[in-house]
């Protein structure tokens, strides 16, 4: 599955060289990643589909969910039925959920760290999550500190769990 995420993101970073107008918003972005994701898991057969904008519920059926993803991979077959959430469902399987941030010139990096701090959230689960942040204007201070802020909160997660958080 690494290869086919490295491939995606390799693709939307070319896709983003050739045509910088493309993205105007992190909706944009959202939308040319996951096709990207798509495209490649329909060709190579995967079981895994892709999903936007999905509530992320505890394995345990609580009501409320956790938290709202921005793309996530899971096998459609290892949904469980569950009564007491308005989706219908809760999701306990190897998943691959996905942060996106675009970066305007203006804004702060800290936002990216609300991102990377769902990475605790995914203890106990099957999940890895993936935080991709797109700056509008290469900036390596901002860089820089997005790299430091993945590293200490990789830190703070339990040994076994730091690859939760790539």
């Amino acid at each position: 599955m690494d290869e086919i995420i490295e491939r995606a993101i390799a693709l939307v970073q070319e896709e983003i060289r050739i045509y910088p107008k493309k993205i105007l918003s992190e909706s944009d972005f959202e939308r040319m990643l996951a096709k990207h994701l798509e495209n490649i898991l329909l060709k190579n057969n995967s079981e895994f589909s892709v999903h936007t904008q999905i509530s992320y519920y505890e394995e345990s059926g609580n009501s409320n969910p956790k938290y709202r993803v921005d793309i996530l991979l899971m096998k459609e077959e290892e949904m469980e039925e569950c009564k007491k959430n308005h989706k219908g469902f809760i999701y306990g399987g190897q998943s691959y959920v996905f942060e996106l941030k675009y970066l305007h010139e203006k804004d702060a990096v800290n936002i990216v760290r609300l991102d990377m701090e769902k990475s605790k959230l995914l203890t106990g689960n099957n999940g890895v999550l993936y935080v991709i942040v797109l700056l509008e204007k290469q900036d390596q201070n901002k860089e820089d500190d997005i790299k430091r802020m993945w590293k200490e909160t990789r830190k703070e997660l339990r040994k076994g769990e730091q690859d939760k958080l790539t």
